[in-house]
């Protein structure tokens, strides 16, 4: 993989969410003005769309990003050596049990000086509530506690959104509605921040004790 500057990853996550916010933004004027249920129901599905969109190709640029400085394992933060050896377990999983702790106790005590392999393949688990949102922040290395007073919110875009795909006459209130676009849009733009700040900072780099 080749290195990818910070200016053309600061670009490609700019324009990841620069589309989303202009489709976000139509759905949530259209809301707006109008009373119809179906763009109330049919925006929350399209705003759940971009939710998880964001948040796995935000996440994935900033592993790739990671991935291209071609660094040691040893020169990295805990959640990417974390992310390695996952990737790693995987593959020696399908031998046997004793024989797969022998390799990952190598691989913790004489690897780290490797460089580091990192896989930027982001699971959502098909739909992204709260817990495997704070998951996907932990394995990239951003912080949960910003997001801790909206996390309830976003189950209840989850939620909904389940109910709507799933065919439910489930009534939706627009004030509601109208709120959690709002919270969404604010949480998609504070991770943009957030991994601007850590990929400019190169907060992916262990610390010099």
């Amino acid at each position: 993989m080749k290195p990818v500057s910070l200016e053309k990853f600061l670009d490609q996550l700019d324009q990841e969410l620069a589309w989303r916010e202009k489709e976000i933004g139509i759905l949530k004027k259209n809301i707006e003005i109008s009373d119809s249920e179906t763009y109330l129901r049919s925006g929350i599905v399209l705003l759940y769309a971009h939710w998880e969109g964001f948040i796995k190709s935000a996440a994935e640029l900033y592993l790739k990003f990671v991935a291209s400085k071609r660094l040691r394992l040893n020169e990295l933060q805990d959640c990417f050596i974390a992310l390695a050896l996952k990737k790693e377990s995987r593959e020696l999983g399908k031998t046997g049990k004793t024989g797969f702790y022998i390799k990952t106790v190598d691989f913790m005590l004489n690897r780290l000086s490797e460089q580091a392999i990192i896989p930027y393949e982001i699971s959502t688990q098909w739909n992204l509530k709260s817990k495997p949102f704070k998951e996907i922040l932990i394995s990239v290395g951003l912080p949960c506690t910003p997001y801790e007073t909206k996390m309830n919110i976003i189950d209840v875009l989850v939620d909904t959104r389940n109910d709507i795909a799933h065919g439910k006459q489930k009534p939706v209130d627009k004030s509601r509605v109208e709120n959690i676009f709002t919270v969404t849009i604010e949480i998609l733009k504070d991770i943009q921040t957030d991994i601007f700040d850590a990929a400019e900072q190169k907060s992916y780099k262990r610390r010099a004790i």
